[in-house]
């Protein structure tokens, strides 16, 4: 027996002899987000401290990535020490990670035991010291804006010399506006040098810009620190003074008729008979004298016959399972079919000439069912437009079967089961 507990305590002597505590205290924290489907998310990040290197795997659901993560089977953490081969690398066994973001800016913590059996406190942050600083005037760059299909905007383009290549993408919700480090989209955004013949390229670590609009022109000033891929100390901070041509973003979506300019270019309505109930689903529509129209697919609580009072978010991909009191932004034409909501306008003969989806904003109803929407169409002009009066609906009874709305010969029609309407809720016979 005492052979035994000898033999014990010289592992528990070895282990604990061998066995540290490791603090690593990086500022170059880089994170790289994949998408895994609603809610969530893949994010790896990497950082690099005087003691160690360290690369984090982690499946978070909140999207700004707060929270407290243990290491598991969707949260990984391997730790290379500090001038060891990558053959040296630990992976670890146990331990947890906070993030937090106290100043708008990516902060982890915590601490993890590896297979080598250090401990490694963690103090990362996305908060890089530059080695260099050089300002950056470009005058010929492009802009492409996709806010309303992917909910980002990019920016590229090179400088006179043509030896260096910018490329920033930023996530955002409308074009004007001042981004931090939480927006810069960072695996889409980079510096690359042409030097001696050969490029070198810099990750972008953190930033901060500011963008407005003149017309067809945009103006970006603020800053960016990056990171040379090849050489982690180097990280130059640029000052950026940017001027960009927009790209074609007043092209109409695929599926709307033609293109104008409009800036608040609905006026008051008078609702037609239009409510119809279908699984939670009312479908408004409204014209005027003008000949203008607008359509609006609205979702409410599952057995409900009315729009209720409140503030509905016109929401991209709503479907029947999502909360109710909010509006479905258009689709456009698929597979022949029209999917509301959409503003447009009418010929003499009430046939649809015009039509641009309505694809983001807030529809506010008031207590006398007034309605006012303030949305952006599919050419990302401004959609504002008052609903006035009381809709009645087609039926008060809940039909349990499937609506489609569609087009033929420039009207749209409902469809329910065999039955036939049209947009004002008439019988087709």
């Amino acid at each position: 027996m005492k052979k035994i507990l000898s033999l014990i305590a010289g592992i528990v002597l070895t282990v604990s002899a061998t066995a540290a505590t490791v603090t690593i205290d990086a500022r170059d924290l880089k994170l790289y987000e994949e998408y895994a489907g609603f809610p969530s998310y893949i994010l790896d990040m990497e950082a690099a401290g005087t003691t160690a290197q360290i690369r984090i795997r982690i499946r978070a659901t909140a999207e700004d990535y707060t929270g407290t993560y243990t290491i598991d089977s969707d949260n990984s953490a391997l730790v290379l020490p500090a001038g060891a081969s990558a053959a040296n690398a630990t992976q670890a066994t146990s331990g947890t990670m906070e993030i937090t973001r106290p100043n708008g800016e990516v902060l982890v913590s915590g601490s993890i035991t590896c297979t080598n059996g250090n401990t490694y406190v963690l103090n990362l942050r996305n908060d890089p010291v530059p080695t260099s600083t050089q300002n950056l005037t470009m005058n010929f760059l492009t802009l492409e804006d996709r806010i309303l299909s992917e909910g980002e905007f990019q920016i590229y383009g090179e400088n006179d010399t043509k030896d260096l290549y910018l490329q920033l993408t930023i996530f955002a919700t409308m074009l004007e506006g001042t981004y931090t480090s939480n927006d810069i989209y960072k695996t889409m955004s980079m510096v690359r040098l042409k030097k001696n013949g050969s490029y070198v390229y810099y990750d972008v670590l953190s930033g901060s810009l500011t963008v407005r609009k003149d017309g067809n022109r945009v103006a970006v000033t603020g800053y960016i620190i990056c990171q040379n891929e090849n050489d982690r100390y180097e990280l130059p901070k640029y000052n950026l003074y940017l001027s960009c041509a927009r790209d074609k973003k007043d092209d109409p979506m695929d599926g709307d008729v033609t293109n104008a300019d409009f800036e608040a270019f609905f006026a008051d309505y008078t609702l037609d008979t239009s409510e119809q109930p279908v699984n939670g689903d009312i479908f408004v529509y409204a014209r005027n004298d003008n000949f203008q129209c607008v359509a609006l697919d609205v979702y409410i609580a599952d057995g409900e016959t009315e729009i209720t009072p409140g503030v509905y978010p016109i929401l991209q991909g709503t479907d029947l399972s999502n909360p109710y009191m909010s509006v479905h932004a258009s689709e456009g034409y698929i597979s022949g079919f029209c999917t509301p909501s959409y503003a447009g306008y009418l010929n003499k003969g009430s046939e649809l000439s015009s039509v641009w989806f309505i694809m983001a904003g807030t529809v506010t109803v008031d207590a006398k069912g007034r309605m006012e929407v303030n949305a952006i169409n599919s050419a990302e002009r401004t959609v504002h437009c008052i609903l006035r009066g009381t809709p009645q609906g087609i039926s008060n009874r809940k039909l349990q079967i499937t609506n489609h709305k569609y087009i033929r010969d420039g009207h749209l029609f409902i469809r329910h089961g065999d039955e036939t309407y049209t947009i004002t809720g008439q019988p087709v016979e």
